[in-house]
Parts: structure tokens; sequence; C-alpha cells
């Protein structure tokens, strides 16, 4: 299994009922406002940086944005990872509750079947 983090996107084998998924930059309007709405949506206020912040940030090198998408293109979640040098720490991960996943999976789409327990 083959995973990576950098600008331009990512590709990785997640090994869930044959689907690919590809963690890409969101550079387009379109990624940006899938992000923005799950974002909003998945995480209580008490723990959320405001939105336009992090985008200020991102435009200054300290954020990526990542879109987590299957192999149709379909937008299944997201991956906001807080830069500083050559390191990055996973700030959040939210999975889109419209994407397909197999029961013993749930809440697991971007990561390999059986990494959460099930």
């Amino acid at each position: 299994m083959e995973c990576g983090f950098g600008r331009g996107g990512v590709r990785r084998d997640a090994g869930i009922a044959g689907d690919d998924f590809m963690l890409k930059e969101a550079v387009d309007k379109k990624s940006l406002e899938n992000i923005r709405i799950l974002y909003e949506g998945s995480f209580p206020e008490s723990e959320k940086k405001p939105f336009s912040f992090m985008l200020q940030k991102r435009e200054e090198g300290f954020f990526d944005f990542l879109a987590i998408e299957n192999d149709r293109g379909d937008f299944c979640g997201l991956a906001i990872m807080l830069l500083s040098g050559e390191f990055a720490l996973l700030d959040y991960l939210a999975i889109a509750p419209e994407s397909l996943l197999p029961a013993k999976c749930h809440g697991s789409h971007g990561l390999p079947c059986g990494a959460d327990g099930g």
C-alpha cells in the first residue's frame, strides 16, 4: 500500500471494496466549497478554527486542503493539514455522510478496512 502527502495530490489504494481513493489538493472553487460545507457540519464549534483564517493561512503556506475522492471523482471527504517546514499535522479529517461504505468500515472511508477495528 502506497501513501504520501504533498502538493498536487497523491494516490492511495485504500483497499475498500475495490475503490481507489485520491487525496487531491483543493484548488478549484467547487472543491473548496465542498470542503467548507463538510467542515462546517462535521465538527463542534469549540473545535473549529475559522475557515476564512485557514484559507488565509493556506495562501501563506501553513495549511493544505485535500479533497478525498473515489476513483469516479466523487467528493468523499476532507483532510486539512497544518504545515510546518517538512512536517505536516492532520488537523481535520471528515468523511461525507453520502459516501457509500461497507457496513464494517463505517466511519473509516479514507482508511483501509480494519484500521478502526472493523
